[in-house]
Parts: C-alpha cells; sequence; structure tokens
C-alpha cells in the first residue's frame, strides 16, 4: 500500500487501516507519504488523525536488500504548520513479522504506538527517526517487541516535543536506544523465553506465542499522556488493561485470544462480541471479522 505522492503534495488524511494482511512484499508492506500542506480549500479536513490497527505485515527472503531495504511500515510527516500540523496517526493492535534487511516500522512526526507485537531475527524492530522531517510527539508504549537488532531507537526528534518509550517489553541485545524511557522490561534476545510461552514459535505453523508466563508485571504505568488515544486502555486482544503489565497484553498463562498467523487477525475471543468489545470498528470490518472463520479460544 502506497498512500500519498513522492513530492508529499497529495495527503491522505483520516484514514483508517484495518484487518489486512500484507506479505511477501519486495518493498514496503505499507507506506504513508509525509504531506507538505493539507488542502483545506478543496474538501480535506483541518485535522484529525490515521488509524492503522490490527493489520498482518509481514515480510521474507524475497523482499529487496542493500539500498532498495525497506521497512514494512512507514509513516512520513504531517505538514510542518498549519492545518494538519497537530494530526496524530494512531498505530495499535498489529503484528509486524520478520524482514531480513530493514527495520520492522519507521516513522516520524507524530505518532501513537502502542499494543502491537513485532518479532524479527534480521534486524531491528521500531526506528523512531528523521526521514523528511523529524519525531515531534511520541508515544510508544505497551508493546512486546522481540529483534536481533535494536529494539526501540528514537533519535532527532524535535526537543519542542515530548518522544516517550513507556511500559514496553523488549527482547534484544540492543533493546532501547533514545527518547525517556520509562518503566520498560528489557531482556536479551535469547532469554525472551523466560517471560513469553513460545517466541520462537512460527505464525505459519500456529505456534508462535507472544502471551506473558511471568516476569513483566509491575508498578503501575503512569499513562496519563496516553488518555486521548482510542482503546489506549486495551491490549492486543482487546482485553482491559490494569497498567501493571509490560508489553502488549494483559495476564499471564494461557493466551485467551487470537493464535498469531499471517491471516486476517481475530477478535472474536474469550466468549464476548465483537461489538462489545470494539464499538468503533468500520461497519466494513465488523462484516469481514463475522464472516471470517477465524473461532474463539478453547
Amino acid at each position: 500500500m502506497y498512500l500519498g505522492d513522492s513530492n508529499g503534495e497529495d495527503e491522505f488524511v483520516n484514514g483508517l487501516i484495518e484487518f489486512n494482511v500484507v506479505t511477501n512484499t519486495i518493498g514496503y508492506n505499507l507506506q504513508v507519504k509525509h504531506q507538505n500542506g493539507r488542502a483545506t480549500g478543496l474538501g480535506s479536513p483541518a485535522n484529525g488523525q490515521t488509524l492503522i490497527r490490527h493489520n498482518v505485515f509481514h515480510k521474507t527472503d524475497t523482499s529487496s536488500s542493500g539500498g532498495a531495504a525497506r521497512p514494512n511500515v512507514l509513516v512520513g510527516h504531517w505538514p510542518l504548520t498549519g492545518d494538519g500540523s497537530d494530526d496524530h496517526y494512531l498505530i495499535y493492535g498489529n503484528f509486524f513479522f520478520q524482514n531480513p534487511s530493514e527495520n520492522l516500522f519507521q516513522g516520524e512526526g507524530n505518532i501513537a504506538f502502542y499494543q502491537n507485537l513485532l518479532v524479527t531475527n534480521s534486524g531491528g524492530a521500531i526506528a523512531i527517526q528523521p526521514h523528511n522531517d523529524v519525531p515531534k510527539s511520541i508515544r510508544v508504549f505497551q508493546n512486546t517487541v522481540l529483534s536481533v537488532g535494536t529494539g526501540i531507537h528514537v533519535s532527532g526528534g524535535n526537543p519542542g516535543f515530548t518522544q516517550e518509550v513507556v511500559g514496553n517489553a523488549v527482547f534484544s541485545d540492543f533493546p532501547l536506544n533514545g527518547g525517556d524511557q520509562i518503566d520498560n522490561v528489557t531482556d536479551d534476545f535469547d532469554q525472551a523465553s523466560v517471560y513469553l510461552n513460545n517466541p520462537s514459535g512460527d505464525p505459519l505453523l500456529g505456534t508462535l506465542d507472544l502471551y506473558p508466563v511471568g516476569g513483566l508485571i509491575g508498578s503501575l504505568l503512569d499513562l496519563s499522556n496516553m488518555l486521548s488515544y482510542e482503546a489506549w486502555d486495551l491490549d492486543f486482544n482487546g482485553s482491559a488493561r490494569n497498567g501493571t503489565v509490560r508489553g502488549a497484553y494483559v495476564g499471564q498463562g494461557v493466551n485467551p485470544g487470537w493464535v498469531l498467523a499471517i491471516e486476517v487477525k481475530c477478535l472474536l475471543g474469550a466468549g464476548t462480541p465483537l461489538w462489545d468489545q470494539w464499538p468503533s470498528l468500520s461497519v466494513i470490518s465488523l462484516i469481514a471479522q463475522l464472516g471470517s472463520t477465524c473461532s474463539a479460544p478453547p
């Protein structure tokens, strides 16, 4: 998916990107281009947010390498001043799996990135860094990250804004670099099995399981800066959080939700109707989920 234009003149505004499976791409799974301005005179809204939620982003060894290597997902900056400059990306509940030559996610501008699962045994996971402009308001919170390279990297942020990294569970030999790091749990990449059910499993076989077995509970997190973000208080499965568990899931033991796979994410779990869990889902998403083959867990 390529949204916008390379010159920054065709803006993608108030978008909803959900329940997609993007796999085996040569370049990006998804790229949202930077924006030079906001064409309100032509009908574009003056402000808003773009939601990227409940997608599966997967790359394989067929993707480009070297100078042509691309992240699974890249989001560019909003207009630098005026209309649209306060817009945000809300990126939550997604599953990122593998990239042989680049980071799983890269972004700049205003981003809330939360309740995502990211796994790569080739490189880094999250890179918040300058591209066509710089990071501004950044909230990276309560994600579960496994990566051989740097887990969460934040650099080049505008000092007039806050770049926070809060309550994540990161398993990497280089877990965190940059940003205001608050109440994260980190350990080496090869120690993830101490905390998670089966981090070495394969989603193509239905054996990857990143649900906690223990060690991720701590003091109550200060998430006061996250209250305005949709679903900030729900986990990857859509379960209510209590603010003490690091990473994308709440709880420990048997995962009550979707078994990770390279297929459409299922939110029909734990006997809770979809419309009760996610009242803000679009009608199209409701139809897609209710008509899918996914089933409630045992």
